[in-house]
């Protein structure tokens, strides 16, 4: 109804002493008056009768009675839907998944809050959201909620992206078996967090494609496991085929030395980073990390390895299957038996830097840092790859501890920049056949056997350049040195040689070296060799060599091969002198001997005749004797 149709709307009064009038009434008003008098008292006649009550015109409060009537049945029907299965609904809030179940919605979009995945728990609750409109997802435990019937869904909002274990169940206590709720997270989900906690498997954990998994951190998050591997590709028996794989900040306890971490097979695009393994010896080639089949663009970097046997390895047995491109770096790896780094047959362009490795290798056991596995042919073989800015440690007793070692076939290899303490072979390679293309630089080498050891090949073509090896118990260099270089190393305080060639020896060059307290002789050229290979000994710089007590050794120990020896310096003023200068078998080939600076020996400056020779413009100081 509107109001009266005046300037104030309001009425007024009229004043007959003047003649004005009051405000005039039309009928429409007034029919608008009656109209709304009338609809006020059906409304008050609709509330009597909702509440059961009979029209008295002597009662002024039964209204008020009707009101108060309606509003108590109305509070209790509510409190007796309350006491139904699924009156949870109405409050918004649920005591358990299992719970969750049983509730029926009302609506689509409505909201609930559960308040932990198991009833009086503390993880794993959160809110969901009603979709009547799916009836096809099926329940995964966790994220999708059937409830009975088929009478909806409940979907958890997620939160960060990532969905936690324990949204499905999984407990983390130690001792509950958690292998259903981390494979069903797995399974519906790409994201998947391990809050801190203490999982125990029982049967290994698949992966699929584009995961993502994160823990809490190293020590925080546990995978407790007594399995062959606590994780695997889902297709490792078939090849493989998954890809963008990434775990992260986890620890994996192995409940058995006989127990692995993570094993893959035939994958691509794969990080694993600041992960711990611990307790971890393979049954048969299981390992911390192992990854195998055609496989491409592998990561694996800041983890810590504590294992018994393997550490990492890449193994692929067919020409047809090469694992590539992979990436090792500023992992700690400590290895008992076996191998920190396994690099096995058809492995190609791989990058292993800035790594701590320790070998602890117990009874004369092998213990390896990193191992080049032999090929089964030049097209089945490692090849490109770095080594660089790693450090080594062996043990104060060492015993057969070979920080990198070298197999058949495998070539392109550099290793550079890295540091190696208190092992057998700083590099090591005794198989008869080929390792090619080996480039040995700028490593520190100390408090060892041995440095660059090469006994059996006959063509590694190494480049053994600016290293330092100090305190060398044996040999710094022992290796064949076809086509090969030895330059700008300093080497001081060996026990036995310092530089031993194997044959052969052709187009070899040593040069630029800093020799300085050698036991044995400096440079040992063993065998008879063949005339017409010639190597050349030039520009370096011979220190106090011969120094053991039998001292019976020459500077250089020459053998048939043809050599050029110039413009070295030899200098041996203390106490213990060596026998000769330049001594061995010289019955055969030719030898240009020019412009060195020779200085004490006991015997000579030359063991042989060089009437055969070119002998000229040598300075010989200090005297014999």
């Amino acid at each position: 109804m509107n109001p009266i149709n005046t300037p104030t709307q309001r009425f007024k009064d009229g004043n007959p002493a003047t003649g004005e009038y009051g405000t005039i009434v039309t009928a429409e008003f007034l029919n608008n008056v009656q109209d709304s008098v009338i609809n006020t008292q059906q409304e008050l006649h609709s509330v009597l009768t909702e509440a059961g009550i009979e029209a008295n015109n002597e009662q002024l409060d039964q209204v008020a009675k009707a009101i108060k009537k309606i509003a108590g049945d109305a509070t209790r029907d509510n409190f007796n839907e309350l006491a139904n299965p699924d009156g949870y609904k109405l409050v918004g809030r649920c005591k358990s998944v299992a719970e969750l179940r049983t509730i029926r919605p009302t609506e689509h979009g409505q909201r609930i809050l559960v308040d932990s995945y198991y009833e009086n728990g503390t993880t794993g609750g959160g809110e969901f959201v009603a979709d009547l409109k799916d009836m096809i997802t099926p329940d995964n435990g966790g994220s999708c909620i059937v409830v009975d019937n088929n009478a909806g869904r409940w979907k958890r909002v997620i939160k960060n992206g990532y969905v936690s274990v324990t949204d499905f169940g999984a407990m983390g206590d130690g001792s509950s078996d958690d292998t259903t709720s981390l494979n069903a997270a797995h399974r519906s989900h790409n994201n998947v967090y391990y809050p801190q906690g203490v999982y125990k498997i029982t049967n290994p954990l698949l992966l699929k494609s584009n995961t993502n998994i994160n823990g809490a951190g190293v020590g925080l998050t546990i995978i407790k496991h007594g399995v062959s591997h606590a994780f695997k590709n889902s297709a490792y028996k078939t090849g493989g085929g998954e890809k963008n794989i990434t775990i992260k900040n986890i620890s994996f306890d192995a409940e058995s030395k006989f127990d692995g971490g993570i094993s893959m097979v035939g994958v691509s695009d794969i990080l694993i980073d600041n992960c711990e393994f611990g307790y971890i010896k393979p049954e048969g080639v299981t390992v911390g990390i192992g990854i195998g089949g055609l496989s491409n663009n592998i990561t694996v970097s800041n983890c810590n390895f504590d294992v018994q046997d393997y550490g990492i390895v890449f193994d692929s047995t067919s020409e047809n299957k090469v694992i590539e491109n992979i990436r090792i770096r500023g992992n700690k790896i400590r290895t008992v038996w076996g191998s920190g780094i396994s690099l096995s047959r058809n492995i190609k362009r791989v990058v292993v830097a800035n790594n701590n490795i320790s070998v602890v290798s117990p009874d004369n056991t092998i213990g390896i840092g990193i191992k080049i596995w032999q090929g089964s042919s030049k097209n089945v073989a490692p090849e490109d790859i770095i080594i660089s800015g790693n450090t080594f440690l062996g043990t104060q007793n060492r015993q057969n501890i070979q920080a990198v070692s070298v197999a058949n076939w495998s070539s392109n290899i550099q290793v550079s920049n890295n540091t190696f303490r208190e092992v057998t072979y700083a590099l090591f390679n005794n198989f008869s056949g080929g390792a090619y293309n080996i480039a040995f630089s700028n490593n520190l080498i100390v408090d060892s056997d041995n440095g660059f050891y090469n006994d059996n090949s006959s063509d590694v073509q190494p480049v053994i350049v600016s290293n330092i090896f100090k305190n060398i118990t044996n040999y710094a260099i022992r290796t064949s040195l076809y086509k090969g270089i030895i330059s700008l190393n300093k080497i001081n305080d060996v026990g036995a040689k310092a530089v031993y060639l194997n044959l052969p020896a052709e187009e070899a060059i040593i040069s630029n070296n800093n020799f300085n307290s050698i036991g044995e002789e400096v440079i040992y050229f063993s065998g008879g060799g063949n005339t017409n290979e010639l190597c050349s000994i030039t520009g370096n710089i011979m220190s106090y060599a011969s120094q053991n007590a039998d001292n019976n050794f020459p500077v250089i120990k020459l053998n048939n091969q043809s050599h050029i020896i110039s413009g070295n310096l030899i200098r041996n003023d203390g106490e213990v002198r060596p026998s000769y200068i330049i001594g061995g078998d010289t019955s055969q080939g030719n030898r240009v001997i020019t412009n060195n600076f020779m200085y004490g020996a006991r015997q000579g400056y030359l063991q042989y005749s060089a009437e055969s020779d070119v002998y000229a413009n040598n300075i010989e100081r200090g005297g014999i004797g």
